[in-house]
């Protein structure tokens, strides 16, 4: 590729409150386009690739067939969606040609994400898209997504294309101006924080979308000291609060700071720099290139996911599973599997091989996980079909940041040429992993069948050598020993244990690529 001097994308999401410019008929707020088309060429201009994330499609839709509110039918809002995409992409296309850029259009739903084909699908299609100097502008399918499988929010959506991308900024344009360490519109002496260094330093959370009007007042960080390097005497912590008004947000939106904060924990454990900020689009390029200090950073992971795990991260995830302490512990130090007895609670319904959130008893979020176990077979020990009851393996995990304090300075993060290699490094892995499969399936013909998982699970721990020693003194089930049900472990087949190597080979292989 020939973009090796392109500096790192900025992905920006602008809210459904920062593109309707009356809540009350709805009308597309041409100054707000016209500002971020003018902000997106100052970008490009200094060297960095572009994403858009858009909402504002169903209120879009109502505005071109003269409704006045937001529909509950979910069928009615689809349609509504299906004419406002168009009716939104006229003006994106008419205001960012007026400025000399091209861009497109890109629909993604949660299948897209969550099938890693289609995921790398879509990585290739960013890829090419940033090559040849397009702005994609991005939203969720809403006519074809069932409500049930839906991503829901384009906050989420903007932290899982973030990190598809590899993005160095994420900017969530909002009716919010920064975070704040409680209701401003109730307390006087709410103030807002300016920099986040560690996500788990974050006991409370304000969901208000109400702000007083001059965003310099009160410079609070989240690492415990004050944005003009005075330090917070009470805590380390930053408590803010979690009440929400009543009049907050807007009929149109479906996002709010919970979801802001949500999408901060995944944008910035892939390495990406988020800011919350007004939604005024001037003010991106005023932070990336003129290093203004505006709205609430939050700082990018000191060691971000890569590979398998980084996909991992942005698979939009189907349920939760609360932990004990105990088994949150062995997850954050790798010494084990999540296994039934771990589980403490779960939320949703998922299936085996689906991402889950996986929380601490404390509510805190641990990391995501591809689950083994449906989600009626995790809350029940004796009916699931796993004779080791592993819900998680440990290389199937993506730990969250907990407690690191990362750098100030400019994170490491992907060009579209650093994306093409990233890609390359994920199609050796699916080599791996077919390697792992196809072994894996020979090996389960064989009368060993019923010891397999217990190997696989060894390799997940660490992958300790299995010698012969070792396989002589398994036990084997078997139904063709005479009824006995026990085989004699000196009949132990040498073309198994010749698979058992193999296995064991392509394993460690697979887990040097999945290492953090």
């Amino acid at each position: 590729m020939s973009d090796a001097g392109q500096k790192g994308v900025v992905a920006i999401k602008i809210g459904t409150s920062s593109l309707l410019s009356d809540a009350e008929n709805c009308t597309v707020n041409l100054r707000a386009l016209a500002s971020l088309a003018e902000s997106v060429r100052r970008l490009r201009d200094a060297g960095h690739p572009v994403i858009v994330i858009s909402s504002g499609a169903v209120g879009a839709g109502c505005q071109k067939l003269g409704l006045k509110s937001r529909p509950d039918d979910a069928s009615v809002r689809q349609a509504l969606a299906a004419v406002g995409q168009v009716h939104l992409m006229r003006f994106y296309e008419d205001l960012f040609s007026a400025v000399g850029l091209t861009c497109s259009q890109v629909l993604l739903t949660l299948e897209n994400l969550a099938d890693r084909d289609q995921y790398h699908n879509a990585q290739a299609t960013f890829r090419q898209l940033l090559n040849f100097g397009v702005v994609p502008i991005v939203n969720e399918n809403d006519c074809v997504a069932v409500e049930h499988d839906r991503i829901g929010d384009n906050d989420t959506l903007s932290a899982q294309v973030a990190t598809l991308v590899q993005a160095e900024w994420l900017f969530l344009l909002t009716d919010v101006d920064a975070l704040y360490t409680s209701n401003p519109s109730i307390d006087p002496t709410a103030t807002p924080i300016r920099e986040v260094a560690d996500m788990a330093e974050l006991l409370r959370v304000d969901t208000s979308c109400a702000a007083p009007s001059s965003p310099s007042e009160g410079v609070e960080s989240a690492s415990g000291g004050g944005g003009d390097g005075t330090t917070n005497d009470s805590t380390n912590d930053t408590k803010v609060s979690t009440s929400t008004t009543p009049e907050s947000g807007t009929q149109w939106g479906t996002g709010g700071m919970a979801t802001k904060l949500t999408a901060a924990n995944v944008a910035t454990a892939a390495g990406t720099r988020m800011v919350i900020c007004n939604g005024d689009p001037d003010l991106v390029p005023r932070v990336v290139l003129d290093k203004e200090q505006i709205g609430t950073v939050f700082l990018p992971a000191p060691a971000p996911v890569q590979g398998f795990k980084r996909w991992i991260l942005s698979a939009p995830t189907r349920g939760q599973i609360c932990l004990t302490t105990e088994a949150a512990e062995a997850l954050r130090s790798g010494t084990g599997p999540l296994t039934v007895d771990g589980v403490s609670g779960v939320e949703g319904e998922f299936s085996s091989g689906d991402a889950v959130v996986l929380k601490s008893e404390d509510g805190a979020e641990v990391g995501r996980g591809l689950v083994e176990l449906s989600a009626e077979d995790t809350t029940s020990n004796s009916e699931n079909t796993n004779t080791l009851n592993i819900v998680v393996e440990t290389m199937n995990v993506c730990l969250l940041p907990s407690g690191a304090t990362p750098t100030s300075a400019t994170p490491t993060t992907a060009t579209p040429s650093a994306v093409s290699e990233i890609a390359e490094d994920e199609e050796k892995e699916e080599v791996v992993v077919e390697e792992v499969e196809k072994i894996d399936e020979i090996f389960m013909k064989n009368e060993a069948e019923a010891r397999i998982s217990k190997i696989d699970t060894k390799f997940a721990a660490g992958f300790p050598a299995c010698s012969s020693s070792s396989l002589q003194s398994m036990s084997i089930v078997s139904s063709s020993t005479g009824g006995s049900g026990v085989m004699d472990p000196s009949g132990f087949l040498e073309e198994d244990e010749r698979l058992v190597g193999e296995l064991e080979v392509a394993a460690k292989k697979l887990i040097s690529l999945r290492v953090d």
